[in-house]
Order: structure tokens, then sequence, then C-alpha cells
């Protein structure tokens, strides 16, 4: 892109040295170093515009040597807008990989530093419970059945156990109409 950038350049150099009569002259070194310096594919853009007019010749010439490297200054414009397009179009899939990469390089710096601070790693739920028994007495719960029937029962009364509910009507007993979803 860059050696395309520089070849639009020097075009843009030799049509401004076709419309200045001082300054044809310099146009014949231009196309040279412009042919030498282009890569295989932009030589055949360029052979037409290598044999430049003699610099006495009449202004109809330039104009039509003018008109050559306008054409060739607009493939030049049209390569680069294509590859431009498509690397723009190319851009999210580069982003997204980037992203990925940036959220696993944070979450293996968050497990380092973690590990080299010291700092506890999330605990698991408890081995054994302690309950109070009826008489006030406490009492270890150590077999993984009864601590878990006793975490569901926590769960049962905290989300609302034996509580009235607000959408059933209390005569009837059924769901009030408006949240009766059966019609």
């Amino acid at each position: 892109m860059a050696q395309q950038r520089y070849m639009y350049n020097k075009l843009v150099t030799v049509l401004r040295q076709c419309y200045h009569p001082r300054r044809r002259s310099e146009l014949k070194t231009t196309m040279k170093t412009l042919l030498r310096e282009c890569r295989d594919e932009c030589v055949m853009m360029f052979e037409k515009l290598s044999s430049p007019s003699p610099v006495t010749a009449h202004n109809i010439h330039w104009t039509k040597y003018a008109t050559k490297a306008r054409t060739a200054l607009r493939q030049l414009n049209q390569q680069m807008y294509v590859q431009a397009r498509r690397r723009w179009l190319n851009m999210p899939k580069k982003n997204k990989n980037k992203r990925e990469d940036q959220r696993k390089k944070a979450q293996t710096l968050k497990a380092f530093l973690n590990c080299a601070l010291k700092r506890p790693t999330q605990e698991g739920k408890p081995w054994c419970l302690m309950k109070q028994n009826a008489e006030g007495e406490m009492g270890v719960i150590d077999e993984s059945t009864e601590v878990m029937k006793e975490e569901i029962n926590f769960t049962e009364t905290h989300m609302g156990k034996g509580r009235q509910r607000w959408y059933i009507n209390e005569e009837t007993g059924k769901i009030i109409q408006p949240y009766c979803t059966a019609t």
C-alpha cells in the first residue's frame, strides 16, 4: 500500500509537469524513476507513459499525455480503494480475535495476581452445618444428603413458603383473571 501511495504521488507530479511547460524537462527523469521502482504488475500501466512527447511539442500532444497519466492515476486509485475496502471488511474479524486475546490475558493476569497476593479462592459449599435443636443445643450435620435438605428448606422459606399469594383469589382459590394464562 505504501508503494502504491508513492506511485500515486509520483503520477500526480507527472500530471503537474505535463501542464507546466517549464517543468516538462523533468518529466523524463520522473518517469524513469517511477518505472524503475514500480512492481511488475504496475509496469503494464506505466508503459504508455514511458515515452513522453518532446519538450517542444505542441500542447495537444501534452494534453493527450496528461489524459493517459490521468487514466493510470484512476486505475491506481481504484486498486488502492479495493485494497483499503478489503482491509476494512476484515477489521471486525481481527478486532474479535484481539478482544478474545485481551480477555484471555486479563483472566490469566487475574489468576496470577490472586496467586501471588495469596488471595483466597472462591469457597465451595460447606461439608457440614451447625444447627440448633429444639432444646437449644448445637448439633452438627455432616451427611451430604442432610446438608442438601437443610439448604432446600432454607431456600424455600427465603422464597416464600407458606406466604399468601397475591394473585390467587382467597374466596374461590383460583388465579385472578388478568393473570390467568388459560383461556
